[in-house]
């Protein structure tokens, strides 16, 4: 009667469609009227058909809710494998959902052409009209039906119709029929529940009469317990689920029997499935054997059922208990062998013999430090019983593994630690000098002081100075004095008075000095570095500075000479062009000779050459510019001259190290270099003369004329005004502001290590206090729960308690640090 009742208006429906579709196309393939019409009607259907169908699913469920429940609560407490609600639940869902789409009439077109003149008042019944007419008159059509369909197909291509059939509708029914769904499933599952809370002790009696006894196959089938006979971890936890089939019983117990015969029983609880328990037993530290005590009515008299015996195996995962380092540095450093417990980050001297000794839990059969690149290092067993591993390393870079265990099972730590060398490299020497690190003019019977300082982090071996007159051979003085406890001497000031006169310096002559210091390498080796090279020119003796008292008079002769002089001047400029260039070609060709090795490794040295050449050559042009200006004095002409070949000399000696590239060859160009200087110094004019009038404009005429000139002999008579220690106040000052700077960062740094070093240290003690308290309340524990629960807040806070002292170590480690960098800086600035 269902499908009786409804054919006739659907056959209707289904004729009108196809008579649509047919109505869209002609036979010519010419496209006719009425397709935005015939889709927008489309739309309507079907957003309108879904909301029936909705509406009568939520209807059905609701309907079928007490029938299906009352039908759960009639069923027996197993059907097959399956719980009696498991099929109720399948058979209601398929009949709802077929009665839903049974029971719905589905919309025609004409329903859905007059909900929508409903919705719609501006269409004045031309859908209808139009809708009418297309099922009363079948192709072809007269003319004034497609012209009545064509006026609505037109009329409805500009309007939304999405509305007629509101999505929060759909969405409203929607969520109605899955709540009722929801709630047809819940009343199920309970009545089930119920039904079997119901039962009496014989129904559950009768399931298993089969069985003869607790431990028969019947009554083993009733209940299943989880994981069974399993493994696991050494004070872990094990968790046991119990499965009850049948009817749930009142009451489950968790037994379990150490190897030491020990019981411990813990209550089974009833988790939110139907007839499941489950328990979790704490530390588990021996193997033994667990089963389910269970009893159906806490009433009934007699033994409880159990299941059968589970066998419980504990395994022990090797774990790194502690890390000894004995550190062996190196012999240049001067250090006693060291022994550091319980270590995993560790700072040592570069070429240090580090030997580490590894306790563990239990005997492995492959330990072994892996790193993150590279091959593994093996640990070899120190002790009989193989509790014991070690290695030996030489500290060369710094690195970080990870200790790799694996016992005869093939089982491994659960956390691998790690663990951290960090290698101080052992840098060079560092020199640098304090005074008067400048060039100066000096006077040749004159003793000048010069001073220095040196560093090195681990001990300096020795230092001086070297110092040599342009063409001849070097001196070299030892300067380093050692301490008084023979102990390694990491920051030293080294002072020393050249004397001109025991050097037999002379006029024009060019005296050039270096600081050095040497040092051990990390193979041993001595290592010695130098300073910049430094200038002093021998002044003349009849080069006198003095102020004229008689300003006409220096006028007037001033006038008379002021030709000549500008001549000269010029001559005079390009002489110092050239002598301030050749200095710089000598620095550079010492920091080269200083930096071979860098230089080469880095590619950059052929460059560096070239550009020397190209230099020495760029002096030559400045010189023969100054001779080319005109006619010169003969003894002038004749030492530019030999400049110029001495320029030359020094050019090819660097050309030929463009293609050897060898540290000896480049050293040969550097006492060729030095003689140039000492031949330009020759050149210059023999006397100056100073005025200081209070004429602004004197003093520009003046300074334009001699300002060039005389370049180098402005630092002489700087030196006559101002005095020595003076000068050293201000760059001690100088470099006491940089100083401060520097350690007010450091301050910094040190700080925020310190106030790290701070919360640790009331971590520590708020941990020593809790501990005391409970090792105080697990002398006094009365149950073993108490004290189980005690023992793990123990190991839990020994546990934090050795990471403080890590994170500990690592700050002391960072101090340490920041120390030894301000050390060389401080006993620079006491001395």
């Amino acid at each position: 009667m269902l499908f009786g009742r409804n054919s006739g208006e659907n056959a209707g429906q289904l004729s009108v469609q196809l008579w649509l579709f047919f109505c869209e196309v002609d036979l010519g393939g010419r496209q006719m009227v009425g397709l935005g019409l015939q889709q927008k009607l489309s739309m309507v259907v079907s957003r309108l058909s879904r909301v029936r169908i909705l509406r009568h699913q939520t209807r059905v469920w609701l309907v079928l809710l007490i029938p299906a429940a009352v039908l759960v609560l009639l069923l027996p407490v197993q059907i097959g494998s399956w719980r009696p609600e498991v099929p109720v639940l399948l058979g209601a869902t398929v009949l709802g959902v077929l009665l839903a789409r049974i029971l719905v009439r589905q919309p025609s077109l004409s329903e859905a052409a007059r909900l929508v003149e409903q919705r719609d008042q501006g269409l004045h019944d031309v859908v209808l009209t139009a809708v009418q007419m297309l099922s009363q008159y079948p192709p072809p059509q007269t003319v004034l039906a497609q012209m009545t369909v064509q006026d609505a197909d037109d009329l409805v291509r500009q309007r939304d119709w999405s509305k007629v059939v509101p999505a929060g509708q759909i969405l409203k029914w929607s969520v109605l029929s899955l709540l009722s769904f929801l709630l047809l499933v819940s009343s199920v599952t309970a009545a089930s529940h119920y039904g079997r809370r119901l039962l009496p002790a014989g129904s559950q009696a009768q399931s298993t009469e089969k069985g003869a006894g607790p431990n028969s196959e019947a009554g083993q089938q009733q209940l299943v317990v989880e994981p069974g006979d399993t493994e696991v971890e050494q004070g872990s936890a094990l968790t046991v689920v119990a499965r009850f089939s049948g009817t749930a019983p009142e009451k489950a117990v968790l037994e379990f029997v150490g190897a030491d015969s020990a019981t411990r029983q813990i209550s089974l609880s009833e988790t939110v499935d139907a007839g499941v328990f489950a328990a979790r037993m704490e530390d588990v530290t021996s193997s033994g054997v667990y089963r389910v005590l269970y009893q159906q009515q806490l009433s009934a008299a007699g033994a409880p059922q159990q299941s059968r015996d589970f066998q419980v195996t504990v395994f022990v995962r090797p774990k790194l208990e502690q890390i000894d380092a004995e550190v062996t540095p190196p012999a240049w450093s001067g250090r006693a062998v060291e022994t550091v417990e319980d270590v995993v980050r560790l700072t040592v001297t570069e070429g240090s013999q580090v030997r580490l000794q590894m306790r563990l839990n239990k005997p492995v059969v492959q330990a072994e430090l892996r790193p993150a690149e590279g091959p593994a290092i093996p640990l070899t067993a120190a002790s009989p019983d193989g509790l014991v591993v070690q290695t030996q390393l030489t500290a060369l870079a710094s690195a970080t593994w990870t200790v790799h265990l694996q016992d005869a099972q093939g089982r491994t730590p659960a956390d691998e630690q790690q663990f951290s060398l960090r290698v101080v490299a052992n840098k060079p020497a560092t020199i640098k000098p304090t005074f008067p690190a400048r060039d100066v003019n000096v006077s040749p019977l004159q003793e000048f002081f010069v001073e220095a300082a040196a560093t090195d982090d681990f001990g300096l071996v020795n230092a001086g100075l070297e110092y040599s007159l342009a063409g001849g051979e070097s001196r070299e003085v030892s300067l380093l004095q050692p301490t008084a406890d023979g102990a390694p001497v990491t920051a030293a000031q080294l002072r020393q008075l050249i004397d001109l006169e025991s050097l037999q310096a002379a006029p024009d002559d060019m005296v050039t000095y270096t600081f050095w210091a040497e040092d051990r390498a990390a193979d041993g080796s001595l290592r010695r570095v130098w300073s910049d090279l430094l200038f002093a020119e021998v002044r003349r003796f009849e080069e006198i500075f003095r102020e004229d008292q008689q300003g006409g008079q220096q006028q007037q002769q001033q006038q008379q000479q002021q030709g000549g002089q500008q001549g000269q001047g010029q001559q005079g400029s390009q002489v110092d062009n050239a002598l301030e260039l050749q200095k710089q070609i000598i620095s550079a060709t010492w920091n080269l000779i200083r930096q071979f090795a860098q230089l080469q490794s880095a590619g950059t040295l052929s460059k560096d050459l070239e550009t020397l050449v190209q230099s020495q050559k760029q002096a030559i042009d400045v010189l023969q510019q100054s001779l080319a200006q005109g006619p010169q004095q003969p003894q002038i002409s004749a030492l530019a001259e030999q400049a110029v070949q001495e320029m030359t000399a020094a050019a090819d000696a660097l050309s030929k190290a463009t293609t050897e590239m060898t540290v000896e060859q480049v050293a040969l160009a550097l006492p060729l270099e030095k003689k140039v200087t000492q031949t330009l110094l020759r050149m210059r004019a023999a006397e100056f003369q100073v005025r200081q009038q209070q004429q602004q404009q004197q003093q520009g005429q003046q300074s334009q004329s001699q300002g060039q000139q005389n370049s180098a002999s402005q630092q002489q008579l700087q030196q006559l005004e101002l005095d020595n220690n003076r000068n050293r106040y201000e760059s001690q000052q100088q470099a006491q502001q940089q100083e401060e700077q520097q350690q007010s960062q450091e301050q910094r740094e040190q700080l925020q290590v310190l106030n790290r070093l701070k919360e640790l240290a009331q971590r520590q003690q708020m941990v020593n206090e809790r501990l005391k308290q409970l090792e105080s309340e697990l002398r006094t524990a009365q149950t073993d729960a108490e004290r189980e629960e005690i023992e793990r807040e123990l190991k839990r806070l020994r546990d934090e308690q050795r990471e403080m002292l890590r994170d500990a170590d690592e700050l002391a480690e960072r101090m340490q640090q920041s120390a030894e960098s301000q050390q060389p800086q401080q006993q620079q600035m006491q001395q």
